[in-house]
């Protein structure tokens, strides 16, 4: 299962799919801190567009 912190967005949770827009993300789980980005997460799928990504 992955961490979430979600601040300041928009949140949609369908079967295990998840739909986020414009806000900040930490997913703890695979250590991946995601800022002022959109971010679709499909099927353990990740489609990320204009944003700062640091993966550690």
């Amino acid at each position: 299962k992955i961490r979430l912190q979600i601040t300041d967005y928009r949140l949609q949770i369908t079967d295990y799919r998840l739909q986020i827009t414009d806000y900040r993300l930490q997913i703890t789980d695979y250590r991946l801190q995601i800022t002022d980005y959109r971010l679709q997460i499909t099927d353990y799928r990740l489609q990320i567009t204009d944003y700062r990504l640091q993966i550690t």
